[in-house]
Order: C-alpha cells, then sequence, then structure tokens
C-alpha cells in the first residue's frame, strides 16, 4: 500500500487563514492552538504517517521570497509530523507562485531576460527546502516536467502555471502542444511496450477537465488550456491518479473510457487559504490521505481518499460532504457495471439483514467480493434509494457519505 498525503494551496502569507502561516505574523490568540499543532493532533490521535507528500501548488499568496522562506519552514513541518522523508516530497508550483513583479519588468521594459527569473523565488525556497536545485528548475524551464521514481510509483510532476502571466486575460493554466510532445516521447521511453507494475501518478496545478464551482453559472476559464490532450495522453499510458490543486473546493471524479484504464482525477482544496464568504458553511479547509492499495488484474490502481476538514476551535475533523464537499471517506477504481453493483448490494444486503436488524456498510463490504468496497458515496446512496421499497430497508447517515452509513430494516418489515 502506498499512502500519500495531500495538502494543496496553502497561500503562504496575507490571506492564508491563521497567524502561524504567515511570515512575520502575529502569535496565535492567547491560549489558541496554533494551526500546525492542530495539524499534530490529528496525525497523532489517528496514528497518520505517509510514504509521499504532495503539495499541489499555490504555496505562497504573492509569490514573495519572505512568503517562500516561511511556506518551506511550514512544509517541512508537515512533512516531519506525517514522517515523509525530505526526497518524497512533491512541491508544485501554481500561478500564485509565479512572481509577476518581475514579469512586469519583461512585459514593461520589453526585455525576455526578465522572464526566466519569474520563479527565482521558488526555485530558491524550494532548493533551501530539499538542497537541490534540480526539481524547481525543471519546472521553471520546457518542458516543465520531471519524473520521481519511487518503489511503489513514478511521480511525474508538471508546472501546468508556467505561462500564466499578468497580462494573461483570463488567468488558466496551459500545457503547450511542443511540452506535450516532450511529455508524449519521455511516456513512451519509460512505458512503450512494458507491463505495468507500479503505480503512475501525475500531479500539477490547474484542473485538466472543467470543474463546477458553488453559486456561480460562469464557464470554467480558470483550467488548463489542452487539458483534453493531456488527458488523452495520459489515459494511453495508464495513468492512474492525477492530483491537482487551483480549485478551493474539493472534488472527485474518476474518468473511465472503454476499453482503457479509469483515471480518478483529484482536486485538493486548500489546506489553509482563508476562504471567502462565498464558501462559508459548504466548503472547508481540508487535507487528504489517499492510499492505493493495488493493481487490479486491468492493471488499474484502486483505493480510497480520507479527508479531514479545519473547525475553528476544534482542529481537524472527519470531513462531510454537507459541510465541507467531500466525505471523509472516498473509494475509488474498482470499475463495474451499474447494474452487477446493484445486484451484489441486493445479495449482500439481504443476506446480512436476515441475521441483524441494523448492518453496517462496512458489514455489506466484508461479505462481498471487494468490488463494493472501492463504490463512491454517491453511487451506493443511489443504488439504496431503488432498493428501499423492493428490500424494505432504510438507510441512516448522511446523503452520499459512506462514513458511519447504516442500513436497517423497515419497522413494518415482516
Amino acid at each position: 500500500m502506498l499512502r500519500i498525503a495531500i495538502c494543496s494551496d496553502l497561500h503562504i502569507g496575507d490571506q492564508a487563514r491563521e497567524f502561524d502561516l504567515r511570515p512575520g505574523g502575529a502569535p496565535s490568540y492567547a491560549g489558541q492552538t496554533g494551526y500546525l499543532e492542530y495539524f499534530r493532533r490529528c496525525i497523532d490521535e489517528n496514528a497518520i504517517s505517509a510514504d509521499i507528500l504532495v503539495v499541489s501548488g499555490d504555496i505562497t499568496d504573492k509569490a514573495q521570497p519572505s512568503q517562500f522562506d516561511h511556506a518551506m519552514n511550514v512544509i517541512a513541518q508537515l512533512a516531519d509530523t506525517l514522517k515523509v522523508q525530505r526526497d518524497c516530497v512533491f512541491v508544485i508550483p501554481g500561478n500564485h507562485d509565479l512572481n509577476w513583479d518581475v514579469a512586469e519588468l519583461a512585459i514593461q521594459k520589453k526585455e525576455p531576460f526578465w522572464q526566466k527569473f519569474r520563479f527565482a523565488p521558488f526555485i530558491n525556497g524550494l532548493s533551501s527546502f530539499d538542497g537541490t536545485v534540480t526539481r524547481a528548475s525543471k519546472l521553471a524551464d520546457p518542458p516543465h516536467f520531471f519524473l520521481a521514481n519511487n518503489a511503489l510509483a513514478d511521480m511525474w510532476c508538471f508546472n501546468s502555471a508556467a505561462y500564466d502571466l499578468p497580462e494573461t486575460k483570463p488567468h488558466h493554466g496551459r500545457i503547450r502542444e511542443a511540452d506535450r510532445q516532450e511529455l508524449k516521447s519521455a511516456l513512451e521511453a519509460a512505458y512503450g511496450g512494458a507491463p505495468k507494475e507500479k503505480f503512475r501518478l501525475f500531479v500539477t496545478h490547474h484542473h485538466p477537465r472543467p470543474q463546477p464551482d458553488l453559486y456561480k453559472d460562469w464557464p470554467d476559464f480558470s483550467g488548463m488550456v489542452n487539458g483534453e490532450s493531456l488527458m488523452d495522453l495520459l489515459t494511453a499510458y495508464q495513468f492512474d491518479v492525477i492530483l491537482h490543486g487551483h480549485k478551493h473546493k474539493a472534488w472527485c471524479r474518476s474518468e473511465n473510457v472503454a476499453g482503457q484504464n479509469p483515471i480518478a482525477i483529484w482536486c485538493s482544496g486548500s489546506f489553509s487559504l482563508s476562504l471567502g464568504p462565498l464558501y462559508a458553511g459548504s466548503v472547508g479547509n481540508v487535507w487528504h490521505l489517499m492510499e492505493l492499495h493495488g493493481l487490479s488484474e486491468a492493471e488499474n490502481a484502486y483505493g480510497v481518499v480520507h479527508s479531514w476538514a479545519f473547525a475553528p476551535g476544534q482542529g481537524w475533523l472527519p470531513s462531510r460532504p454537507v459541510h465541507h464537499a467531500i466525505d471523509h471517506v472516498t473509494p475509488f477504481g474498482k470499475v463495474a457495471d451499474r447494474a452487477a453493483i446493484k445486484q451484489l448490494m441486493r445479495t449482500e444486503i439481504k443476506t446480512a439483514l436476515k441475521s441483524k436488524s441494523l448492518i453496517s456498510w462496512e458489514d455489506v463490504c466484508a461479505e462481498s467480493s471487494g468490488l463494493l468496497k472501492y463504490q463512491s458515496g454517491s453511487v451506493v446512496w443511489g443504488i439504496l434509494e431503488e432498493l428501499k421499497t423492493d428490500l424494505e430497508l432504510r438507510p441512516h447517515g448522511d446523503q452520499d457519505s459512506l462514513d458511519k452509513l447504516y442500513i436497517s430494516r423497515r419497522k413494518d418489515a415482516a
């Protein structure tokens, strides 16, 4: 099993929600625990550790050197708390990590010389963290990606924010065709004709597919230009997971193209940005622990993601769909026809309810072949609604949530 901690969109600076995430910020209120101490408590209380830590962009709010210095100190604390080695920490720049003050010099003075320095604070900050500029430099220069080999996974990291300049309207991510061709050549060299032996993950900042926005009927222009072409490439080379940030609402979807491996696209949300009133009560600050449990016979990854959301005065709590836009438990990777899932649920629930009047979703999954364990909450609850009358049952818990889902026989059932 591979465990990946995801803490994205820190926005270290004035927009970070707590003082200990702001360079030179005032201390926490008297008697109040700091944000990072709450994180340490969550890790200790749940006995959590990780193999990899991913920070998928917008590390800072304004890409100032002091913000990067502070951000790298914060990331080091996160890694140490999770017991992750420095070379297993993957930090990707976002659109807030490109220094626009420097980029403006190139635009106003018409001197491209300055362009290569727009990522200098990011490179300097990351080199102070892991002692090398290699990874950061590869992300700053074309074709803006690198491959890191882990014993259980290949981590492909790409800078989708490389061309988001002050004059770009509207602001968005991009993968240029020239960079995509370079990536294709690298993927062919790594995987062409070879059997799949490890997980394949792609980390970037911008989303390759449009995503819904709460309370807005606006088109999504903030994603990645040529994202569809990137998706086609990653699908063809059997990637398992795409991890990205940028959107502050955590979101998971599975792309399943007939005859090809499904890809789980995971949007991280924000670890510590002070979220505005637009999101109040429906989107929270979150972090995640992705567990990749294995590769199926069809060579696609399956696993589960656990998510925690921050509650002021309480710390990190298991997230709820209704309050934080993501469930505490999000399974993925086991693909089957809906009719087959429904029939299996019908059989297992009927069997379990013969001996007990109240069963948990874990009880149902324990008796199945393993397929049910990796179905999403929306699929499970949707099918439960269809089975309610036929099986005379009642589901209990938060809608679309698998955490603490229970099923009972109706009292009027025989």
